[in-house]
């Protein structure tokens, strides 16, 4: 296992330092969570293992969402490839594959 060192870049951007304290890195569920979070206004987390259609965004929006987790995670996908994933968890499982 690699041990991270998170930096902060500090205010007058001349040097970047590292942050104190244990700061683990977030799981690749934790970094989706806060894509969804972040983009759409849904009234509740999202269920990992709810295909997408039952997440209440429409297929424009999960097109959206799905390039922001292609440039996150650095995919190198196309839009249409989404399709593959049956869900959330299938995302997480094909992202941390890739990432092993």
């Amino acid at each position: 296992m690699h041990d991270f060192v998170q930096y902060k870049l500090l205010r007058d951007a001349s040097r970047i330092v590292p942050i104190e304290g244990d700061h683990p890195m977030p799981s690749t569920a934790d970094r989706l969570a806060t894509l969804i979070t972040d983009n759409f206004d849904l009234d509740h987390q999202p269920d990992f293992d709810s295909a997408f259609g039952d997440l209440g965004v429409s297929s424009v929006d999960a097109i959206a969402f799905f390039k922001l987790v292609n440039e996150e995670f650095d995919l190198g996908l196309a839009a249409d490839d989404c399709k593959q994933f049956a869900n959330l968890s299938a995302l997480v499982a094909f992202i941390d594959a890739r990432a092993a």
